[in-house]
Formats: C-alpha cells, structure tokens, sequence
C-alpha cells in the first residue's frame, strides 16, 4: 500500500524549500520511504514584494465615520507605515499579527473621517533591515453627509 506525503514548504529571506515523500506501508507497522524529493530554491536578494492595502467598510465614506486601513505583507514584517499623499504624512505599527502561515498583517483606524482624511494612501513595511516597495495607491474620498449615512442603516460609531 503506497501513502504519499505531499510536501511541505516554507520561505525564508531568499530561500525556499519544497519536500514530497512517497512511503510504502508493508503488512506490520513500519513504513518504508519509496521515494523523497526535495527542492531548495535560492530567491534574488532584490526588492522586497509589494505589501497589499484595502479599506473597511469602502474606500468612499461619509463625514464622521470611521475608516480601517489593512495592509498585508509575508511573514517576519517588524513594523508597517501607511504614508499619506506622497510620503507627506504617515504613521507606523509595531503591532503586527500573524494572518496566515504565509501573511502578516496591521491595521490603522481614523475614527472619525473629516475633508482633510480625503486622500491617497499606500503601506509599506521594515524586514530585514530595509524597506519594502510601496503599495498600489488607494484613494479614501469623503462624501456625503451624516445624515444620509443615517438614513441608510451605516450605524455610527
């Protein structure tokens, strides 16, 4: 009877590592490796890989509401910035959790979104002893009014 393990892998900086086994099980307990590769890959020492933005509840929000920027990255990101309108204004997280075995990941709120909270953002994050590229661009336009955030149901916080 033939099990197969497929694989594991992980990344690590520049480095990636791939394994799959294939294992025979005779009629006793032991099992007997048929065949087991495995695969070490060297990754380039270049850029870092773009972290990842999104908005919640929406990129559009209306005056008084608040605002979630989530950025994403891999794993053994130290600290997250999100820069505002060119580098002009931006703010970093230490606190950064662990999404996915993969994914890292922080979070910034602004509670109550003004005209001035317009604008465009971006992330980027410190691992490794430098910084990643930017992220895409994403645009936060504050329109509307408190009162037709009423009437749709949004609650306020």
């Amino acid at each position: 009877m033939l099990f197969y393990e497929i694989g594991f892998a992980f990344w690590r900086e520049s480095l990636i590592f791939v394994k799959a086994c294939m294992w025979y099980a005779g009629d006793d307990i032991t099992s007997i490796p048929v065949l087991c590769l495995a695969q070490t890959i060297h990754t380039q020492e270049g850029a870092l890989p773009r972290p990842s933005i999104s908005a919640e509840p929406d990129t559009v929000i209306p005056p008084g509401s608040p605002v979630t920027f989530h950025c994403w990255g891999p794993v053994g990101v130290h600290t997250f910035r999100l820069e505002r309108e060119n580098r002009s204004q931006y703010r970093d997280n230490y606190d950064v959790s662990l999404v996915s075995p993969f994914l890292s990941g922080a979070t910034f709120r602004i509670d109550s979104v003004s005209e001035d909270s317009a604008g465009h953002y971006r992330c980027l994050y410190y691992k490794a002893s430098r910084w990643s590229q930017h992220s895409e661009q994403l645009e936060l336009v504050v329109k509307g009014t408190v009162a037709d955030t009423e009437a749709s149901g949004f609650d306020l916080l």
